[in-house]
Parts: C-alpha cells; sequence; structure tokens
C-alpha cells in the first residue's frame, strides 16, 4: 500500500505546493491536505480537503508530512510537529524556511526544502519591483534542499544538500 500522505498546508496558497500536489494527483497517491482556507484549492483537490482544525485527527496517522514554511509565519509549526510520529518522514518547504537545519532536525523535520540568494542586490530589485520566484530563480537565488544523511530519524548522522540545480554540494557543507 502507498504511504498515506498528509500536506499540511496552513494559511495562504503557496506556489511551492504546486508541484507536490501535481505529483500526488499524477501518481494516484492519496492524501489529505490541511487548509485554513478551502478556497484555495482546485476542484478537484476540495475531495483531499480537511479543516486545519483537525489536525490532530489527521496528522498523527501520517506516514509522509509535508508542511510549508508558512506554518512559521502563522506559528502553527510546533503544534503540527508535535502531532507527528517518530516514523514519519517530515518535510519543511518554501521560502520561509530558513537553511540553518540544526533547530528543525532536533524538532524532527528530515528535509528541508529552501531558497538560498546568490546575489542579494538583484534579489532585493526584483522583490522592489514586484516580481516572484519566477523572476529571480536562476538569476539570483537558488532552490535547497537539505535532507538528512540517513534515512530514518534513529540514524542520522549529519545533513546531506542538494541543490536542483548544481551537483556539487561543498559550498554548503556544514
Amino acid at each position: 500500500m502507498p504511504p498515506k500522505f498528509k500536506l499540511v498546508k496552513m494559511s495562504l496558497w503557496s506556489e511551492r505546493f504546486v508541484p507536490f500536489l501535481k505529483s500526488l494527483k499524477r501518481t494516484h497517491q492519496r492524501f489529505i491536505v490541511l487548509e485554513m482556507d478551502s478556497a484555495t484549492l482546485k476542484l478537484d483537490e476540495l475531495p483531499h480537503f480537511r479543516p486545519a482544525n483537525e489536525a490532530a485527527s489527521v496528522v498523527p496517522d501520517a506516514d509522509v508530512v509535508l508542511i510549508t514554511g508558512t506554518t512559521l509565519l502563522n506559528n502553527t509549526l510546533e503544534d503540527l510537529l508535535a502531532l507527528c510520529q517518530p516514523k514519519a518522514r517530515v518535510v519543511l518547504v518554501g521560502p520561509t524556511v530558513g537553511l540553518l537545519p540544526d533547530a528543525f532536525l532536533r524538532r524532527g523535520v528530515d528535509v528541508l526544502g529552501g531558497v538560498r540568494v546568490t546575489a542579494p542586490d538583484a534579489f532585493l530589485d526584483v522583490l522592489m519591483e514586484g516580481g516572484s520566484a519566477y523572476h529571480f530563480f536562476g538569476r539570483s537565488a537558488e532552490k535547497v534542499a537539505l535532507m538528512r544523511r540517513a534515512a530514518t530519524r534513529k540514524l542520522a548522522s549529519g545533513v546531506v544538500v542538494h541543490r536542483p540545480s548544481c551537483v556539487d554540494p561543498r559550498p554548503f557543507a556544514a
């Protein structure tokens, strides 16, 4: 049986979340989306919707929990992480996710997906002009994923850095 995915997205819809949903739908995975506002979901995603206040009855059953960085801003991350089972794979993604993994690893997060700014002045120019990820990725910022070196939390022995656009992770090694 495929793992049960619980996608925990608490607040505003994030463009970072869309690729995960598309992949789950394309591969016919079972998933649930916890969300504060059902209006952020597409029509074919509504059957997977559960109100965010049902987190305590949804998250503990998940094999994989994907959480957006918005939970850092709306102060719901700690409560959600406390609901995750020790064996669950916990992924925290989005531009609001910092890339200093220690605090997240201690709280049970297995994978962090965030943004590394490579050209700060150009990045700020794009933001001040109202630009978004489409305008700065590949130019002044890149996607970065930090993940536990071992397959399970109990055997974790560090962090591996993956930059989708670059094979050499050494500039980010701790």
